[in-house]
């Protein structure tokens, strides 16, 4: 028996350089193109690039195909392409954070990445007219406050002072000399603005590998070849990824665990085909696996989710 267990792509210093895809495409087995995915977003000549090292706890994002490169213009529809909320970071090359990491597999399997749009929702628990309202309140309550310092309250001060000067107003200015204008502008920037992106930094950067064996070729009940009896294929090498939080190191563990197990019996038994109501396969590996695409997929691939539910 052997055990291919060589990784995907990704952070390629720790050797793990797509090796495996050769080996097992000679032994049969379709290889789905492996791209980055959980790797930092990036873009050039943003001021965006202002905000570096400022986090922000709770962001909505939105990956968005359209021609429309204009962060201040938030009229113009555009298709959705996936979506991810959660911990947001301003870097000096682009974006990173959970939220950006998990919605950065949908910039690497694009053709045209520059062709993107990041939307960014910085207060997604309120709706656009619920933060206007909310905006009206406090600039009331604060009348005579710098529009910064009311702004503050809700976001990082050098966040807001940079987001003020990209619509082309000053910090200083009072609270009370908001005109209405200026307020649908601050609900459109806070709630819609919209972000360059050329791309991602690549398998360099990225945690993880989307793509590799193709799953339809591995007995999921045993990770043996459906090719090649007495090969196992586990962990990065299958096309099998999931979401930041070390659902992929699970994902990993358990399938070698399944297969170490399964190869433990075919030097102890000689070759067996697993039965159905085999415990290991039953209550413990497949269920995972389920829950572990569901996670990932359903939100942005219903198509690769299905595939995914039919296969496990």
């Amino acid at each position: 028996s052997v055990i291919l267990a060589t990784g995907g792509m990704s952070y390629p210093g720790c050797g793990t350089t797509g090796d495996g895809y050769p080996w097992a495409r000679q032994w049969g087995h379709r290889i789905v193109n492996p791209v980055p995915a959980l790797s930092p977003i990036t873009n050039q000549n943003c001021w965006s690039h202002e905000l570096k090292g400022i986090t922000l706890s709770d962001v909505a994002l939105k990956i968005c195909e359209s021609n429309m490169r204009n962060s201040a213009d938030t009229t113009r529809k555009s298709a959705v392409l996936d979506q991810q909320r959660g911990g947001f970071l301003f870097t000096h090359f682009g974006y990173s954070g959970p939220s950006a990491l998990n919605i950065s597999r949908m910039v690497s399997l694009h053709s045209s990445p520059n062709q993107l749009v990041l939307e960014c929702d910085f207060s997604p628990e309120l709706n656009q007219e619920e933060f206007r309202q909310q905006l009206i309140g406090r600039l009331a309550q604060n009348s005579k406050q710098s529009l910064a310092n009311v702004l503050s309250e809700l976001f990082p001060r050098r966040f807001v002072e940079q987001s003020l000067g990209q619509l082309g107003y000053q910090p200083g200015i009072k609270a009370a000399e908001v005109s209405k204008i200026l307020l649908g502008q601050l609900t459109g920037h806070f709630k819609q603005s919209r972000f360059p992106i050329d791309g991602t930094c690549g398998f360099k950067k990225a945690e993880v590998t989307a793509g590799g064996v193709d799953l339809k070729g591995v007995d999921s009940r045993t990770m043996q070849s459906r090719h090649c009896p007495g090969l196992f294929i586990v962990g990065e090498a299958l096309d099998l990824d999931g979401p930041i939080g070390g659902y992929n190191f699970q994902s990993a563990f358990s399938t070698g665990w399944l297969a170490g197990k399964h190869v433990e019996k075919r030097q102890k038994f000689g070759v067996f085909d697993c039965k159905k109501d085999d415990i290991v396969h039953k209550n413990q590996i497949i269920p995972f696996l389920r829950s572990l695409q569901r996670i990932r997929f359903a939100r942005s691939a219903p198509t690769q989710s299905a595939r995914l539910s039919s296969h496990f």
